[in-house]
């Protein structure tokens, strides 16, 4: 009877563990998808680094980014891909860098992460201050079937000390 009992407890903890891990992997996937840029610091005349990340990625086969930036006080140097999509292909017009991002396949990315690295150069005649760097409206993703993808944007910003 006493071995009973404790097969049940331990029956009645492993359930609810089970259940507790459930529920921590299902809130973590529920929600909108994120699109983010990070934030930078420099001085006047550096490069600096921004990340372009994404979370809680429900399937995207690519997408169309557009990020506007202060061309009076930053310069868009670059673009370095990563995991997330196969390539990315990047124009500058200016004031605003646009990137493909795709898969090379007709399978979507189900990967969180980094998409991508921009490189700005702080222009030497930047005044101190902070320059955000905005998702345009027209940004937007679909999966490999076609439907639109709405993710939540998250602007970032550099600031000049």
């Amino acid at each position: 009877m006493k071995n009973k009992l404790i097969f049940i407890i331990i029956a009645v903890v492993v359930a609810i563990a089970i259940i507790a891990l459930g529920a921590v992997l299902f809130l973590r996937n529920t929600g909108d998808t994120v699109i983010s840029l990070g934030n930078a610091k420099g001085l006047a005349g550096d490069i600096v680094e921004i990340p372009l990340t994404i979370d809680k990625n429900v399937g995207i086969w690519g997408g169309q980014i557009l990020i506007n930036y202060d061309s009076d006080n930053l310069s868009f140097l670059s673009i370095d891909n990563s995991e997330v999509f196969d390539q990315c292909e990047v124009n500058d017009t200016g004031d605003c860098v646009a990137i493909l991002a795709t898969q090379l396949e007709l399978e979507d990315s189900h990967f969180d992460g980094n998409i991508a690295t921009l490189k700005f150069k702080i222009k030497v005649s930047a005044d101190k201050g902070e320059y955000t760097l905005d998702f345009n409206e027209e940004s937007n993703f679909c999966n490999k079937d076609e439907e639109m993808i709405t993710p939540e944007f998250v602007s970032g910003k550099i600031t000049v000390k």
